[in-house]
């Protein structure tokens, strides 16, 4: 010690270790610069210079004696001319060894020191500039207090403070290090780092000091701190900078926040920190301006990726406050800018916690696997605490846009505490404004209530949510990928409207619902007050979820619905349901109003099958119309219940069915044995028997009082059975022969199975049971109710029928085969004698054949041992033959086949009972016995024309014609014609037939006794006579003159007339006609007697009809198929001849 004043020493000391506070958490760095720069004074003169080797003894012993140490050893000792300095002297000293008095040393490798010449010569030794080579400083921060020590030979620390305080007493003016190592330690925080290869100047000024100092860190060589120090004695103020030129935030981020604080950074730091403060209080006020590059900050054992951070701020030290301008950051996809105030804490010098309070613009908030993805905050406001010693994020207030709302509460986010522990969380938030599901969801914790989460996620994908209060206190360690929390952990309460909500996956949702919601940590629920599905009103619901943990749990939702009774049931009708197509009933055909509760159930999974839906409900429906609740059964003014279980549908209601009650009960069993059944009780008519395939329109009039039984199982209805009860019916033939009368017993039941679709149906049971008639069988139908086939072992229609009747189509061909005992065939018989043309054309083309043992026809009479075959091409009869024996002896034989000319069918009727033969056809039972042949044609389109022949005829009990002979006074031929008969030898003519008209062309039957013609027409259908022609009395002694050759056409004029024979005319109804007879024709012979007879156009005989038909068809044929007109003459000329083409 120089034993100066000691104030300026303890300045420089104060002002020493503020700069390293600054610099490196104190001013450490200044420190040890001026200490080493005091220490280490050598120098050189000259290039070469003179060697001062003897003056060694002396050198040593005063550095000794300066440095007040026990032993200095020096190497070399130059003296050189100084050019570059303003000192003319340079002395340099090689290899500086230092023993102290403790025991320990320092080397230092070269030093060089500026010397005044007139000091030099005075004796004054101590340098005025020191230049330094290779030294190695160290600084110590300790508390409240810096060391300043140079190296020994043991690697042992010495202080040099008063080294410095002595060569600034003795005119120190300043110094130079090179090539400086120096190495820097916090004693309280524990933070140190080794810089190398640096630079650093002093220079002492009148007023104070200046210090400049460029480091790099080991092991590069851009990474580097640049320091500058402006320290006045007078003033006793002090300033410095700091500039960072991608320095390592690893070193110098612990000399601020200390070790041992779990946080660290590593990457590099550019920027400048200024500071300014006075030599006895230290810097009192500091600005930042940084900015780091990429790199990793980790923070309590968690690393996250660094894009960039850049902080403008000031910082009071004594208040450890950091007034934050602008901090933006992007750390691990988070993101924003802030400002405003932190305050940090130290224990034991250690950074222990951090207050803010803070604004924010354009955050993008990601912590990771905690929310779903980053949450966009457009401004945020917050006051909180980050305390190291609890571990915990605090966020006391917070005041947050939110998606066009606003959030606000407080929060806590707990920091994990060990490897792998789940963070905590509390919170107490509410949401001011509307936000949307999918919003909500943005800021949903993914471990709480994960399943209420992936529900909303899944089923809510719009609303209108409000009211939001968020409340969540979740202990560190709780929240595990597959756990749940329990309810008291998580609390949140919602409103919604305008939502839609998927119930049930491929169900219509409900939508326009306004609910409550409230979320627990292990339940949801969810009260429903309104909504709409389709055109259906939700007038309440609720959702339920229990328990989220364990997986599986079952979760419910339930709705009441008021609507369309329609819409209802197609609702029940969409998948997964299905309901009401397994009923296999049409939702369209109902028509009323209709309320509903419907709950569906399905355990808490992410994917679950359609079985493991469970769906339940009941319901009311009024004022319905049902179209058909069953097989042509309409129902109106409809009421009844609709009931729903896992295990089965009910519909049960009643109503009117045309006018009287009915009842209906369709039930769909669920389960194992899935099973379906329809039941009805109406009265039914012919028209719902229509519905089913039976076509007995025709045949029954009235209702019948029926119970219905539809039943199948899960592919639908397979099986029905109709029983009714018939008292009330008419049932008739199709001639409207009354077979049961109403009032009179009888009963009805039919049995039909379904296969699948395109199967035939099966009618296995046909059963009519009346008292006059019964019929039993069974038939297949194509699934549009197209006969395939019918068997009847049992048709018995008393006075109609007593045989089995068979039916089936094969390739497009109808077989009918009937046996049996019985059948009246009259009303057929009528119906062919009443056709007009061809018969209605028949869905294709029929082969029939049959045994009777007896058929009746018209007129009583009766064939027995019929056997028949035939064939119908759908469009009319194109073959047949029918043979019989008459009950009371004689044969018939009937045969159909195709006109050669293709003009129609050629029909050839023989019998050796004619009389049985008209009467069996036309009902005219006054002839009796005669061989008879009949050949016609049924002209396509046209009559049946033929020729009728037939011999030894008796005509008896013949009142019409008994009526002409009176009126024309032959008494006694009436007499014999009302007594024993008339026998006529001949009966021959045309016979035409066309729509129940019977004409008759140049037709005579004559005898011995009497001779008869006729021309005209009887219309059978109505029952008109329309006839003229001449009675000829002893026709065999009259006709004579009419075998006379020349005169006969003269005095007869028609077979079957006389010379002498009376015109008639027969006109009006059958029963009574009106008969006239011109007497005076009588006395005119022959053609003399045609002007006593009306004018009227003959009708066009047989032939005539037959040659037409022939010469139209051939004039086709000939123009479609002939091409020349020699040709055309031939081929007319064949037809002429009638020979077959």
């Amino acid at each position: 010690m120089t034993g100066r004043p000691m104030s300026k020493t303890r300045a420089f000391r104060v002002a020493c270790g503020h700069c390293g506070r600054w610099t490196l958490r104190g001013a450490a760095f200044g420190a040890a610069i001026l200490s080493t720069l005091v220490i280490f004074l050598f120098s050189m003169l000259g290039v070469d210079g003179v060697s001062l080797g003897m003056a060694r003894p002396s050198v040593e012993r005063l550095l000794a004696e300066r440095l007040n140490a026990d032993d200095v050893q020096v190497g070399t000792i130059r003296l050189l001319r100084d050019r570059r300095g303003d000192a003319p002297f340079r002395l340099t000293i090689n290899d500086i060894h230092v023993d102290r008095r403790d025991g320990s040393g320092i080397d230092i490798p070269g030093l060089a020191i500026q010397l005044d010449g007139g000091d030099f010569f005075r004796g004054r030794t101590m340098p005025r500039f020191i230049e330094v080579r290779g030294a190695d400083i160290s600084v110590e921060r300790r508390s409240g207090s810096v060391a300043v020590a140079g190296q020994d030979d043991d690697g042992q620390s010495f202080d040099i403070a008063d080294i410095i305080s002595t060569a600034r007493q003795n005119g120190f003016e300043g110094a130079l290090l090179t090539d400086l190592d120096l190495a820097y330690t916090n004693t309280e925080t524990g933070a140190s780092f080794h810089a190398k290869a640096g630079e650093a100047r002093l220079i002492a000024g009148p007023e104070g000091y200046a210090f400049g100092m460029v480091v790099s860190y080991s092991g590069s060589e851009r990474q580097a701190l640049i320091l500058d120090i402006q320290a006045n004695d007078k003033t006793g103020e002090i300033s410095a900078t700091l500039a960072a030129d991608g320095a390592p935030a690893g070193s110098i981020l612990p000399l601020f926040i200390g070790e041992g604080t779990d946080i660290s950074l590593d990457a590099d730091i550019s920027g400048t920190m200024t500071a300014t403060g006075t030599l006895t209080d230290g810097f009192t006020m500091m600005g930042v301006s940084l900015h780091t590059a990429q790199g990793k900050l980790k923070v309590l054992r968690q690393e996250v990726p660094v894009g960039h951070m850049t902080l403008d701020s000031t910082f009071d030290p004594v208040r450890q406050r950091l007034e934050v301008s602008s901090l933006s950051y992007d750390i691990a996809e988070n993101a924003g800018e802030l400002a405003g105030v932190l305050d940090l804490a130290f224990v034991d010098g250690v950074f222990r916690r951090l207050e803010f309070d803070l604004a924010a613009t354009d955050l993008v908030l990601d912590p990771g696997q905690f929310l779903p993805q980053a949450l966009p905050i457009v401004s945020a406001s917050t006051r909180g605490a980050l305390d190291l010693g609890t571990n915990e994020l605090r966020f006391d207030q917070i005041d947050a846009a939110y998606f066009g709302a606003r959030i606000a509460g407080k929060m806590s986010y707990l920091l994990p505490e060990t490897a792998g522990q789940a963070p905590g969380l509390k919170a107490d938030l509410a949401i001011e404004g509307v936000v949307s599901p999918s919003e909500v969801l943005r800021g949903w914790p993914t471990g709480a209530a994960r399943d209420a989460r992936g529900w909303i996620d899944e089923n809510l994908p719009a609303a209108d949510l409000f009211n939001v209060v968020y409340h969540m206190d979740i202990p560190r360690g709780v929240i595990e990928p597959t756990g749940g929390l329990p309810d008291e952990y998580l609390d949140l309460t919602f409103d919604a409207r305008n939502a839609t909500v998927i119930y049930v996956p491929g169900m219509t949702p409900i939508k326009r619902l306004k609910a409550k919601g409230h979320l627990r940590g292990n339940s949801f629920a969810l009260d429903v007050s309104s909504g709409r599905v389709k055109d259906i009103n939700v007038v309440g619901g609720k959702v339920r979820m229990d328990r989220f943990v364990p997986k599986g749990d079952e979760a419910s939702f339930s709705v009441r619905l008021a609507g369309p009774l329609r819409s209802m049931l197609a609702l029940l009708d969409e998948p997964p349901l299905g309901y009401m197509t397994a009923a296999e009933l049409d939702p369209a055909l109902f028509e009323g109003d209709a309320a509903f509760n419907l709950t569906v159930t399905r355990p808490m999974l992410s994917e679950v099958p359609e079985e493991d839906y469970g769906f339940s409900g009941t319901g009311s429906f009024s004022n319905v119309s049902i179209e058909s609740i069953g097989p042509g059964i309409p129902v109106s003014n409809g009421q009844g219940t609709v009931t729903l279980t896992d295990q089965a549908l009910v519909i049960k209601g009643s109503g009117e069915s045309e006018g009287t009650p009915a009842t209906f009960e369709v039930s769909r069993q669920l389960g194992g044995a899935q099973s379906l059944r329809l039941v009805v009780d109406a009265a039914l008519d012919a028209t719902a028997a229509d519905a089913i395939g039976l076509p007995l329109r025709r045949f029954v009039r009235g209702t019948a009082p029926s119970h219905l039984v539809a039943t199948g199982g899960a592919d639908g209805f397979d099986r029905l059975e109709v029983r009714s009860d018939l008292s009330a019916t008419t049932i008739a033939t199709d001639d409207d022969n009354i077979v049961k009368a109403r009032g009179e017993p009888g009963d009805a039941f039919f049995a039909m199975t379904f296969g699948e679709e395109g199967d035939p149906l099966n009618l296995e049971t046909i059963r009519l049971s009346m008292a006059r008639a019964n019929v039993e069988g069974n038939a297949r139908l194509t699934e549009d109710g197209g006969l395939i086939s019918l068997e009847l072992p049992r048709l018995f229609i008393e006075g109609a029928a007593d045989l089995s009747l068979r039916l089936g189509r094969e390739a497009g061909l109808l077989s009918i085969s009937v046996d049996g005992e019985y059948a009246d065939l009259s009303p057929l018989v009528d119906a062919m004698m009443n056709r007009d043309g061809d018969s209605a054309p028949l869905p294709g083309a029929i082969a029939f054949d049959g045994n009777l043992a007896q058929v009746d026809l018209n007129g009583g009479v009766r064939v027995r041992d019929v056997s028949f075959t035939g064939r119908h091409d759908g469009l009319g009869m194109r073959s047949g033959k029918a043979v019989g024996t008459f009950a009371t002896g004689g044969t018939l034989s009937i045969d159909v086949s195709a006109n050669p000319y293709g003009i129609g069918k050629d029909i050839r009727v023989v019998t050796d009972q004619f009389g049985k033969l008209l009467n069996g056809l036309f009902g005219i039972s006054t002839l009796s016995g005669g061989d008879a042949m009949l050949t016609a044609t049924a002209i396509d389109n046209g009559p049946l024309a033929g020729t009728i022949r037939a011999t030894d005829i008796r005509m008896q009990d013949a009142p019409t014609i008994a009526r002409l002979l009176s009126v024309g006074s032959f008494d006694g031929l009436a007499n014999v014609l009302n007594g024993e008969g008339l026998e006529f030898d001949e009966l021959q003519g045309d016979v035409q037939i066309e729509a129940g008209v019977l004409r008759l062309v140049d037709a005579r039957m004559t005898g011995s006794a009497l001779g008869l013609s006729a021309n005209g027409e009887v219309d059978m259908a109505r029952g008109q006579f329309g006839l003229r022609g001449a009675v000829a009395p002893a026709y065999a002694v009259n006709s004579l003159f009419g075998n006379v050759p020349g005169l006969g056409e003269l005095f007869v004029s028609r077979e079957g007339e006389g010379v002498f024979a009376m015109a008639y005319r027969i006109d009006g109804p059958v029963a009574t006609p009106t008969i006239t007879v011109n007497s005076l024709s009588a006395l005119t012979p022959g053609i003399f007697r045609r002007v006593f007879e009306p004018a009227e156009e003959d009708a066009p005989s047989t032939d005539e009809l037959l040659s037409a038909a022939e010469e139209s068809a051939g004039l086709n044929e000939a123009i479609d198929f002939v091409s020349t007109p020699e040709l055309l003459r031939e081929y007319e000329e064949r037809r002429k001849n009638r020979v077959v083409p």
